[in-house]
C-alpha cells in the first residue's frame, strides 16, 4: 500500500473500531466478550492492536476495571458518530424491508396493554421484524441495556440517568377500582374514609419506580403480589379494592366488571420508554419506538 494513502493508519485497527467501541461503552471486557460472543483473551487482544495501531493507550487500567482516557474519549464520540451515519446512510440506500430483531422488555400488565397493539401495527407494516418481550426488574433493564441484551425498556415512573435516555410517552390516569361483588361497587358516594376501610391488593413495587399511590391517603394493603394478572382476578372478585391504570381498567368498566371509585385525588403516571443513547442512529429502534408511542398515546385517549 502506498505510505501516502490515507487509510494507512486504520489498516490494522479498522475492524476493531467497534469492539474498542463495544468495550468502551460497557466499561467491562467481560460484558463485551459475552455480548460479541468473543472470548475476554481476543477482546483483549483487538484492544491492544487498535492501541498498537494509534500509538497510544485509550484506556488506564484501574485494578482489574479499564477507564476510558482523553484519548480514547475522543476515538469513542468519532467511532459512535461514524457507526450512527453508517446506520443512516444504510437505511437510506437499501431497498429491503426494516428487518432484523427487536428486543422489548416491560414490567406488569404494560406487555398486554401498550406493547402487543403496537406490534400488532409493526407486523403490517414491517413484516420482517421479528420480536421479544421479556419481564425485567429494574436493575435487571438497566443492565440489559447498558450491555445490548434489549433495546427498549418500558414501564410507570422509572428514573434513570447516564447512557440511558427516558422518553415520557404520555400521563396516564390512575383509578381506584371495585370488583361487582365487593361492597364499595353499589355505593353512591364513597369518601376517602371508605377506601381507608377497605382491603387492597397491591403489586410489588420494584425500586427505582417512584411511587404512584399518594403519600396522604391511607391504603391497608392486605394482599401483595408480583403478578398484575394475580391482582386483577384479585379484584374482579370482589375480595379486593385495587389501584391501576384506567386504560388497563377499560374493557371492564365497559363490561360491567369493574367500577372506579369517585376520588379523584390520584395524580397521574408517567409512561416512560427507555432506550440506550447508542441506538439513537438505528432505524429499526426508531421505528419500534416511534409505534410504540403513537400507539400508548392513542389508547391513552381512547380510555379517557
Amino acid at each position: 500500500m502506498d505510505v501516502n494513502d490515507p487509510l494507512k493508519p486504520l489498516e490494522h485497527a479498522w475492524r476493531w473500531l467497534p469492539v474498542f467501541q463495544m468495550v468502551a461503552e460497557a466499561e467491562s471486557i467481560t460484558r463485551a466478550a459475552e455480548r460479541l460472543r468473543l472470548s475476554p483473551t481476543a477482546i483483549s487482544r483487538a484492544i491492544r492492536i487498535v492501541e498498537e495501531s494509534l500509538g497510544c493507550q485509550v484506556f488506564d487500567r484501574v485494578g482489574r476495571s479499564l477507564v476510558l482516557n482523553p484519548n480514547g474519549a475522543m476515538l469513542l464520540e468519532e467511532v459512535q458518530k461514524a457507526t450512527a451515519t453508517m446506520c443512516r446512510v444504510i437505511d437510506a440506500v437499501s431497498a429491503k424491508e426494516t428487518s432484523g430483531f427487536g428486543r422489548i422488555a416491560t414490567v406488569g400488565q404494560l406487555d398486554r396493554v401498550f406493547i402487543l397493539p403496537a406490534l400488532l401495527k409493526l407486523r403490517r407494516e414491517a413484516p420482517k421484524l421479528r420480536f421479544s418481550v421479556v419481564h425485567l426488574e429494574p436493575e435487571g433493564a438497566i443492565d440489559a441495556l447498558e450491555s445490548g441484551a434489549i433495546d427498549l425498556f418500558v414501564a410507570l415512573n422509572f428514573v434513570c440517568g447516564g447512557s440511558l435516555i427516558p422518553e415520557v410517552v404520555a400521563e396516564v390516569s390512575l383509578g381506584v377500582y371495585a370488583g361487582c361483588e365487593h361492597p364499595l361497587f353499589e355505593q353512591k358516594t364513597v369518601t376517602v374514609e371508605d377506601i381507608a376501610a377497605q382491603e387492597f391488593v397491591a403489586q410489588r413495587r420494584p425500586s427505582l419506580v417512584k411511587a404512584i399511590w399518594p403519600s396522604g391517603m391511607n391504603r391497608h394493603v392486605t394482599l401483595t403480589v408480583d403478578s398484575h394478572a394475580l391482582a386483577l382476578d384479585a379484584c374482579l372478585s370482589g375480595g379486593y379494592l385495587m389501584m391501576m391504570e384506567d386504560v388497563t381498567a377499560h374493557e371492564h368498566v365497559a363490561a360491567g366488571r369493574l367500577r372506579r371509585l369517585p376520588v379523584e385525588e390520584m395524580p397521574p403516571a408517567e409512561l416512560v420508554v427507555v432506550r440506550h443513547e447508542r441506538t439513537q442512529g438505528d432505524p429499526r429502534t426508531k421505528m419500534i419506538l416511534d409505534m410504540l408511542v403513537t400507539t400508548s398515546r392513542e389508547l391513552i385517549a381512547a380510555s379517557a
